[in-house]
């Protein structure tokens, strides 16, 4: 048979080069078998200091953070105000109340750190009901507890205004000043939460993803982790200039931080408790 005579269907590369073109979807079973190699392959423990040393950036004053947080009444007597004192029971019919609670958290954390010291500006949003969309066709289904994502330039000069609207005094030195001065305020914070919630969190603008669980338990403790590494490599997929994703795991309140690059895995070996 000559080389002008073969038809398609002679051709011995014909069904690697569909399955290419057509890049079927990715199932979640198929990324959970590629953590699951990864965890038996290429997973590392090092203690919490290393990894904030390595992976976290440095803030220079974190009392004053504190401070900010405590005058805010965000934390008091040790203890996050937005956080429940115990685990409800049954738990894991009530996990999910926790996810905005966190998120507003976390947000009130990152408002502490003065701009100068804010390399990327994020937004820990709540998206657990609701798939992050994807730039590509072939991404699984996946749906994280919540994320620090970018957020879009609606919301960011929102988050401007309301910050230096804060910084201003009131024009008026009066009661009767401070009052409208709050009133405006409450109209921009009114604006940010219509934005909140028609923002739709793309893969592309994840930085930081993370799992939440109710139980500390041995059982509880390796699902995590194998769902948070999902998402993570979601997001490798996803972004294909990003050299690692960071993330972490809450039981109820104990956090593990997580780093998960293109060689592998690493976690720190003690957990972070979130009240003391």
């Amino acid at each position: 048979m000559s080389y002008q005579s073969l038809s398609i269907t002679d051709t011995p590369y014909k069904s690697a080069t569909i399955v290419d073109l057509l890049r079927k979807k990715t199932r979640m079973d198929e990324v959970s078998a590629a953590v699951e190699r990864d965890i038996k392959a290429t997973l590392y423990k090092v203690p919490r200091d290393t990894f904030v040393e390595t992976r976290i950036p440095s803030i220079d004053n974190p009392k004053q953070c504190v401070k900010k947080l405590k005058a805010d009444g965000k934390l008091t007597n040790n203890h996050w105000t937005e956080f429940p004192e115990a685990v409800p029971r049954p738990p894991k019919s009530r996990e999910k109340d926790i996810y905005e609670p966190f998120a507003s958290i976390l947000n009130a954390i990152v408002k502490t750190i003065p701009q100068e010291e804010v390399r990327t500006k994020l937004r820990y949003v709540d998206r657990h009901e609701t798939t992050p969309k994807p730039l590509q066709p072939d991404m699984p289904d996946a749906r994280p507890d919540g994320a620090g994502a970018q957020t879009d330039s609606r919301i960011a000069a929102l988050e401007e205004a309301i910050r230096k609207y804060k910084d201003t005094p009131p024009a008026l030195n009066t009661r009767s000043g401070t009052m409208k001065h709050q009133e405006v305020l409450n109209q921009y914070a009114a604006q940010e939460q219509e934005a909140l919630a028609s923002y739709k969190l793309w893969w592309m603008y994840i930085h930081i993803v993370y799992e939440i669980k109710w139980d500390n338990t041995p059982t509880d403790r390796s699902k995590a982790v194998k769902q948070l590494l999902g998402y993570m490599r979601c997001i490798l997929s996803e972004q294909l200039d990003r050299r690692f994703v960071l993330g972490f795991i809450l039981l109820y309140d104990e956090l593990t931080l997580v780093s998960y690059d293109r060689s592998g895995v690493m976690m720190t070996e003690t957990v972070i408790n979130i009240n003391t």
